[in-house]
């Protein structure tokens, strides 16, 4: 389950400043919503402070309903999509559009956009190598089929291979350590926030000299998350808002989102897949100080390491189910989607910007800095 808290600042709350009016959207492509009525005014600021001191409700009350209806209606406008978009990015938009779409399923991240992310993906899959190769070699498996090849290796001629199969899931926790994260990761922060990478591998050892091994590590590499709305404390604080087209606007707060699920939002699995081909060329004595209980760095010995998207909607299918049953019961673990559940692509804003880019403060309608920092999900 994800835990992320994707911080944002919303364009409406407090009172009216001298660059940002309440109630005012940025004009977008000429046609921006207009100032909201003093009613609609006070209808948010009442939201904002219906549930003040007190714990956040996990479900809605009969006159949220059509607040809650209205926001879901709203969030379907150009307008509010790229408002979220440029507010919290596009990634973490395209989460809250999904979960409010109410089309559930599992929705997967494009493959090539994963690979590119260290936080989230490079630098787990590399533990994960670590785990089935060095690992084993150390005798440390916690596969009891791979107990024997340490032996195996050591009386590995030269000319001859060994291979055997191996798979390990490492989770990754992003919340607290958005500083050490490329762009492509602090892109998904507020999508992802924390998931597991699920890899099975097929592990072919050589020896083609007396004085080296080769390693080569096919995976399937699988993200496993479950994206979903909880609540806790301080929810009461936590507010998303939009507008209709004439500027009057509705806002939730989190623990309102997470009853959005009684009138047609539901919680999605997020994914991701692909095949990956890594290969080491390492020195005999690094191979026997492994054996021996040594714990060399793998990476420096890597002389290749190539990534295939999973395209095919059957092979998609079966690698993800593993890898969430691999998952399941765990802690934070995602419930086993069932072969029923559609496998699509999240559903980005409308008209979104291609590249994600640094917030622009001198967007109209901004909020200055110093205003409230609201997180989301």
């Amino acid at each position: 389950m994800s835990q992320a808290i994707a911080r944002t600042t919303p364009n409406i709350l407090g009172e009216p400043s001298s660059s940002t009016s309440f109630g005012l959207l940025p004009e977008l492509n000429g046609a921006g919503p207009k100032p909201q009525p003093a009613s609609a005014k006070r209808r948010l600021v009442a939201a904002s402070e219906l549930s003040e001191g007190s714990p956040a409700r996990k479900a809605a009350t009969s006159d949220q309903k059509q607040e809650i209806n209205r926001f879901m209606q709203q969030l379907k406008l150009p307008v509010n999509q790229k408002l979220l978009a440029r507010e919290r990015g596009e990634e973490p938009a395209a989460g809250i559009l999904t979960y409010f779409q109410g089309g559930g399923g599992i929705r997967t991240l494009d493959a090539n956009r994963l690979n590119g992310m260290e936080f989230y993906f490079q630098a787990p899959h590399a533990r994960n190598i670590e785990a089935m190769t060095a690992k084993v070699f150390r005798g440390e498996s916690s596969t009891p089929a791979a107990k024997a090849v340490p032996a195996l290796v050591r009386g590995l001629q030269v000319g001859k291979s060994i291979s055997y199969t191996d798979s390990n899931n490492a989770l990754v926790d992003g919340v607290g350590t958005k500083k050490g994260m490329n762009t492509l990761d602090k892109d998904h922060y507020g999508l992802i926030g924390a998931w597991t990478i699920s890899d099975h591998a097929s592990i072919v050892v050589s020896r083609p000299t007396a004085k080296t091994y080769e390693l080569t590590v096919k995976s399937t590499s699988v993200a496993v998350d479950k994206y979903d709305w909880n609540t806790g404390d301080g929810d009461d604080e936590r507010m998303t808002i939009v507008f209709d087209q004439d500027g009057a606007a509705s806002g939730l707060n989190h623990a309102q989102m997470a009853a959005a699920k009684q009138y047609g939002a539901k919680d999605f699995w997020l994914s991701g897949a692909m095949t990956t081909e890594t290969k080491y060329k390492l020195p005999a004595e690094v191979m026997q100080q492994m054996l021996a209980g040594g714990k060399p760095d793998l990476k420096r010995y890597r002389v290749s390491n190539r990534m295939k998207p999973i395209t095919d909607t059957d092979t998609l299918r079966q690698v993800i189910t593993r890898a969430y049953l691999d998952n399941s019961g765990k802690a934070r673990s995602a419930a086993v989607p069932s072969a029923s559940q559609p496998i699509r692509a999240l559903v980005f804003p409308q008209a979104a910007r291609p590249a994600r880019s640094q917030p622009d403060d001198s967007l109209p309608g901004r909020v200055p800095a110093g205003q409230p920092v609201i997180p989301t999900r």
